[in-house]
């Protein structure tokens, strides 16, 4: 690949094609080398094909923008109209959001029009289009500006709204993401869940995200919340490709679009199952593990970072003195037992998931009263059979992601 910044020791960087990819990618590097990224297109709109991965690469990019020799530079110089191509990816909309000093050749008068414009159209979303996927971003140092209205209608005090405001915002999401005749009937009866889920998830980047560990302000903070809906028929397509070792994510799919019987190549059995739905909330800040233990994790081991995340997640267990009680991503794991999701934790060095299609019965709490509530336990990505995690590399904030399948199972 071309190199872009005149340095013959700039290392350039392509896109990853999975999410093992970007682990791959990120434990080979070190924070001081230098880097090149080009902004490619076609890599990002290949991306989307891809489940989860369009997401992720927002905290990949992340991540490499935190790298103190990294830059950025885009397939052909910025002109003022260029910029609308760029809020077409989630990934790259979070570039040149940020700062534009790692960003090469850009005009910076048309970069500050941009962002405001951004915002301007953000705050008029969802418009009369409707596409595959949908996101919405946070720029906490823009003032309140960079606040969507969707989800902070009352910028003046720059409080998240309420569960009712994220049930309203639920049906704007679904509404642009997927012709409503198609997913409509059948979210309708999930909607409740899907609302606590993305308000707890949300609302968790507002209280903890936002900081770094010893309280000062990210300067540079993106949030955000990301949505796609998957056609059956893409899910199928995709799995039939798949020529490696499945990850968790594949395996689940599998599970919900049973193959037929007798069929050498996989093909899916006819299921009432129109498809399904990603959301992902995502933040630049400290990571969960980093959080809740109080410091920068270096020192730390991979299995301590586990343990954090994991109390995060525990009832009633809080890394903040503001007095809540910590239900948030405890009720998500309620939930997603009801509308037999999936979840995929990625934060500091900590890589796990967990899948409600299959066993779902599988590590359940048993009260005296005969209720059963899932344990706070994840099993790492690579291993899929155990929470002894794998080597990963730190990663920056935290990306929370949950699918669930649309239509009758």
């Amino acid at each position: 690949m071309k190199n872009f910044s005149g340095n013959t020791s700039n290392k350039a960087l392509s896109f990853p094609n999975s999410l093992d990819e970007i682990d791959e990618t990120l434990i080979k590097l070190s924070s001081d080398e230098p880097l090149s990224l080009e902004l490619s297109s076609s890599e990002l709109s290949n991306a989307s094909k891809t489940p989860l991965l369009e997401s992720s690469l927002i905290q990949w990019i992340s991540t490499l923008w935190g790298f103190s020799k990294s830059s950025f530079t885009l397939n052909q110089p910025i002109q003022a109209g260029h910029w609308a191509q760029l809020a077409s990816s989630p990934a790259s909309t979070v570039i040149a959001l940020h700062p534009p000093g790692k960003l090469k050749d850009i005009d910076r008068r048309a970069a500050a029009l941009f962002k405001k414009q951004y915002f301007e159209n953000q705050n008029k979303w969802p418009d009369l289009a409707v596409s595959e996927s949908a996101f919405i971003l946070c720029l906490d140092s823009y003032s309140s500006y960079g606040l969507p209205l969707q989800l902070y209608p009352d910028q003046l005090s720059s409080n998240v709204t309420n569960w009712d405001g994220f049930r309203l915002f639920l049906d704007k999401l679904l509404n642009s993401i997927a012709d409503e005749s198609e997913i409509r009937g059948e979210i309708q009866g999930r909607a409740n869940s899907l609302s606590t889920i993305l308000f707890e998830l949300f609302k968790n980047t507002h209280d903890h995200a936002r900081l770094n560990v010893d309280g000062s302000v990210i300067s540079e903070s993106i949030r955000g919340i990301y949505s796609r809906f998957y056609p059956s028929s893409q899910i199928s397509e995709y799995l039939g490709n798949q020529t490696v070792d499945s990850n968790p994510l594949d395996n689940y799919l599998r599970s919900i679009l049973k193959p037929a019987p007798k069929k050498s190549k996989w093909t899916p059995s006819k299921r009432d199952v129109s498809g399904f739905l990603e959301l992902t909330i995502f933040d630049t800040g400290p990571g969960m593990a980093a959080k809740w233990i109080g410091t920068e994790i270096e020192n730390h081991t991979q299995q301590e970072q586990y343990d954090a995340v994991i109390n995060c997640l525990k009832k009633g267990n809080s890394s903040t003195t503001s007095g809540t009680r910590g239900f948030g991503l405890w009720r998500v794991l309620q939930e997603l037992i009801q509308v037999k999701g999936f979840i995929r934790i990625r934060t500091n060095k900590v890589h796990v998931f967990r899948q409600y299609a299959s066993l779902e019965k599988l590590h359940m709490i048993h009260h005296p009263d005969g209720h059963e509530t899932p344990q706070e336990r994840f099993t790492d990505w690579k291993k899929q059979f155990t929470s002894h995690l794998s080597d990963y590399p730190n990663i920056k904030g935290t990306a929370i992601s949950i699918v669930i399948p649309l239509g009758a199972l």
